[in-house]
């Protein structure tokens, strides 16, 4: 696994994070 490989890998799971933070938010929110 390459350095590139990582970083792909920890921005996909940080916008999965994201998403799980704020759509239950969004949906509280409206």
């Amino acid at each position: 696994m390459t350095d590139e490989d990582m970083l792909v890998l920890a921005g996909l799971a940080g916008l999965a994070w994201w998403t799980y933070v704020f759509l239950p938010l969004v949906f509280f929110y409206t």
